[in-house]
C-alpha cells in the first residue's frame, strides 16, 4: 500500500494529465494495493477478534462505510442469518453508535460483545429514498441499521446481527421520524413538518 501511495504522488496520477492507458495502470496499481491491504487488515481484525473471545476460524472481509448497498457487505434479509461485524473507531474520541447498510424488508436483532458476553443493543432501521438520477427522477429505497454502542477511541466493537422474523423484537423504525425540525440563521428559518415537506 505504501508503494502504491508513493506512486500515486506522481503528476501522471492526476485525472486528465495522462493518456487513458496510463490512468488505467494507475487505477490497477491502487486497486491491487487496496485488495492486498484489505486481506491483511481482515487477518489482523480476525486476530484481534479472537483475542476478544470470538471464534478464531471466522473469516473477515472489508466493508467500507461508503458501501452503497447491503449487497456490498453481504447482508441479506433472509430470516435466520447471522453476521459478525467489527466496527473500528480510528478517531481519538469515543463514538456512541455504529451504522451500516441493511435491506429494507428485514427485521434485525443486534447484540454487542462486552466483557466476554453478548448483550442486546438498541438498534433502529432508518430508511430513506436514495437518488440514482435527479434528472430522470430515479430512486430506490435505502436503509441504514443504526446500533447504539460505545466504541472507545482507537478501538473496536464487535456486533452480532441476526435477521429475525418481522414479528420478533429487533430494529423497528422504517422511516426517519422526528418532531418538527427547524434550521435557522439570522435571516432565514425553515421548518420541516414531515419528511420532505417544509
Amino acid at each position: 500500500m505504501l508503494d502504491a501511495l508513493g506512486i500515486m504522488q506522481h503528476h501522471d496520477a492526476i485525472t486528465g494529465t495522462a493518456k487513458q492507458a496510463v490512468a488505467n495502470r494507475y487505477e490497477k496499481i491502487m486497486s491491487d494495493a487496496v485488495k492486498q491491504n484489505n486481506d491483511l487488515y481482515a487477518q489482523l481484525v480476525g486476530e484481534k477478534a479472537s483475542d476478544a473471545g470470538l471464534d478464531a476460524k471466522l473469516e473477515w472481509s472489508a466493508c467500507t462505510l461508503t458501501s452503497t448497498t447491503p449487497i456490498d457487505c453481504g447482508i441479506t434479509s433472509d430470516a435466520g442469518q447471522t453476521w459478525m461485524i467489527t466496527a473500528q473507531n480510528p478517531s481519538t474520541v469515543v463514538q456512541d453508535f455504529s451504522f451500516f447498510k441493511a435491506p429494507a424488508d428485514g427485521a434485525y436483532k443486534v447484540s454487542v460483545l462486552a466483557d466476554g458476553a453478548w448483550t442486546e443493543a438498541p438498534s433502529d432501521l432508518i430508511c430513506f429514498k436514495g437518488v440514482v438520477d435527479d434528472f430522470k427522477e430515479e430512486s430506490y429505497e435505502a436503509c441504514d441499521l443504526y446500533v447504539k454502542t460505545e466504541i472507545k477511541a482507537q478501538d473496536f466493537a464487535y456486533l452480532k446481527v441476526e435477521t429475525v422474523s418481522s414479528n420478533t423484537l429487533g430494529a423497528t423504525i422504517k422511516a426517519p421520524l422526528a418532531d418538527d425540525t427547524t434550521i435557522e440563521n439570522d435571516k432565514l428559518r425553515i421548518t420541516f413538518q414531515e419528511p420532505g415537506v417544509f
